[in-house]
This record gives C-alpha cells, sequence and structure tokens, in this order.
C-alpha cells in the first residue's frame, strides 16, 4: 500500500511541471524515473525483509528439532506412571455359570482384557475370545461378564444351563446389571475394555470382531505389553506365536 502511495505522489510530482508550462525535457526525464527507482528500492527491502524472516523460521526448526531430538525415550517406570492416569477399573463379584464365586481386583499379573455382552451381542463372544487367544495365548488374561438385567427372572436357571453347556470356561453372570452399569454396558452390545495391570482402563471398543476393532484392540495390547510383560516373557515370543 505504501509502495502504490508513494508511486501515485512520485507519479503526480513528475506530471505537475509540465502540465503548468514550466517544466524542461530534462525534469521531465528526471520525473519519470522516480516512480521505477521509488518501485525498486520497495521491492528489494520486501525481499530483504522475507529472507531475514524465512532465516528466522529455519533457525527456529532448527532450534526445535534439536530440543526433540535430546529429549530421552520414557522409562518404563515414567509409563507404567503415565498409565495411573487413566479412568479406574471397578473391582466386583459375581458368580459364574457353575455358581462359583469370582472376585475381579485389582493390581493383577497381567494385562486384562474384559468382555461385557447381553444375550442378543453373545454371538460376538467366541469369535472375539479366539482372535485374542489366536494372537496372545495365555500371555493375557481374559475375563468375560454375561449381562442378564434384561433376563425374565424365571428363564435364568435355562440361560445358566444354556451357558454351561456352550462352554467350560468360567462366565461371570450380572444378573442385576450393577457391575455393567459400573462400566458403562449399552445393551445391545459387546463391549471390550483393555486394562493395564494396575487397574487402568486403557481403550474400550464396541462391536463386532472385525478387522478394525480387532486391530485397535491388538495396538493397546502390543503397547501394554511393551511396558508391563518381562523381558524373559517378551525373549521367548517368536513370530509364530503372533
Amino acid at each position: 500500500l505504501q509502495a502504490c502511495c508513494w508511486l501515485e505522489w512520485v507519479g503526480q510530482a513528475g506530471h505537475g511541471p509540465a502540465e503548468n508550462g514550466i517544466g524542461t525535457s530534462t525534469m521531465s526525464r528526471t520525473n519519470r524515473r522516480k516512480p521505477r527507482i521509488v518501485l525498486s528500492g520497495v521491492c528489494c527491502l520486501g525481499l530483504l525483509v522475507s529472507a531475514a524472516a524465512h532465516g528466522s523460521e529455519e533457525d527456529d526448526s532448527a532450534a526445535v528439532g534439536t530440543r526433540l531430538a535430546r529429549r530421552p525415550a520414557p522409562t518404563k517406570e515414567e509409563l507404567r506412571e503415565h498409565f495411573k492416569a487413566y479412568p479406574r477399573a471397578a473391582a466386583f463379584e459375581l458368580h459364574d455359570q457353575f455358581k462359583t464365586p469370582c472376585s475381579f481386583s485389582f493390581p493383577r499379573d497381567r494385562i486384562t482384557v474384559l468382555m461385557f455382552a447381553d444375550r442378543k451381542a453373545s454371538d460376538y463372544a467366541e469369535p472375539w475370545a479366539q482372535k485374542l487367544w489366536d494372537t496372545y495365548k495365555d500371555r493375557i488374561d481374559m475375563q468375560g461378564v454375561g449381562v442378564g438385567r434384561w433376563i425374565p427372572f424365571f428363564e435364568r436357571p435355562l440361560i445358566r444351563m444354556l451357558v454351561r453347556k456352550a462352554t467350560d470356561y468360567s462366565i461371570m453372570l450380572d444378573w442385576k446389571g450393577k457391575v455393567a452399569d459400573q462400566y458403562y454396558y449399552q445393551r445391545n452390545e459387546f463391549c471390550v475394555h483393555v486394562i493395564e495391570p494396575g487397574g487402568g482402563i486403557v481403550r474400550t471398543v464396541a462391536g463386532p470382531p472385525d478387522q478394525r476393532n480387532v486391530a485397535m484392540v491388538c495396538a493397546t495390547v502390543d503397547r501394554l505389553l511393551d511396558v508391563f510383560a518381562p523381558d524373559a516373557e517378551k525373549s521367548e515370543e517368536t513370530p509364530a506365536d503372533r
């Protein structure tokens, strides 16, 4: 804007004397050069300012990169402290399909995958459990809770018998839905919680065991295994185990 004002002012000054009839040919040539001189000066000044600013940005970027490069990687102890900031998993006690009392509390020895399902969502239970078992075997602890809040009282003995016939694996039965409420379970959804050994719920995924959901759960479990799994256990892992 300043350059345009200077150009307009100088142009008017250069043509003023000639319009009044008192200018000379020498003055006219000099006045015609003034806009070019002023415009060239402004352009040079702009290039200098731009170069200086670009150099400052490069210096700032280099300084930030140096600081990031010098920052040490967090230790396992620091990462474990970091996971303590996650929402805490609630402890509870329930009976399974064999009427055996089961207690769920923290801290635990391994990473836990806690799964919730009601009668409609229970079709996903076996595929989810199979995919996780094929990937991790016994390196993680898998626990299942059957939510029976919406099952009529007179049907519950039949449901317990059907679960006993379906699997020998202990499935905790939450008939009143109090535990499901503590974990914000939604009706007709299969819900998976990945919990670090100290009790922090690191990730929650709801839905079928499709590629996206399984990938999210496995990425979280892998991250936790890097932090919490004993070094001896990780050294024994082979590609065939994965």
